[in-house]
C-alpha cells in the first residue's frame, strides 16, 4: 500500500493541507508521512561560520511544527512519520514520494 506524503511548514495553508492530508489517511487506510524541508539555499547563502547556529535552529523549527502536525494526526487516531530533510524544496518532495512509493 502506498503512503501519504504531506508536505508541511508553518502557516494557515499548512494547517489545511495537513487536515486534508489526515482526512484521506483515514479514509484510506494509508500510511500518512509529514515531511519538512529546510531549504539549502537559505544556509548556502549565509557566511560559512553562521550556518551550523542557523541549521541547529531550522531543525528544531522543523522539529516543533512536525510535532505540531503529529499531535493532529493523533488526535485522529494515526500514527504518522515525521521526516526532515535538507536540499532542494521540489528535488527533495520528488525524492521522498519516489523513496516512499506515494500516490498522486
Amino acid at each position: 500500500m502506498s503512503s501519504i506524503v504531506c508536505a508541511t511548514r508553518a502557516g494557515e495553508g499548512s494547517r489545511a493541507v495537513q487536515q486534508a492530508a489526515i482526512a484521506l489517511a483515514k479514509e484510506t487506510g494509508q500510511h500518512l508521512i509529514f515531511l519538512y524541508i529546510i531549504e539549502s539555499r537559505i544556509l548556502e547563502s549565509l557566511e560559512e561560520p553562521m550556518r551550523p547556529y542557523v541549521r541547529t535552529e531550522l531543525y528544531w523549527l522543523a522539529k516543533s511544527l512536525l510535532n505540531i502536525a503529529e499531535n493532529r494526526a493523533k488526535a485522529d487516531d494515526l500514527s504518522p512519520s515525521l521526516i526532515i530533510r535538507e536540499g532542494h524544496v521540489q528535488d527533495e518532495i520528488a525524492e521522498i514520494v519516489k523513496e516512499m512509493d506515494a500516490g498522486c
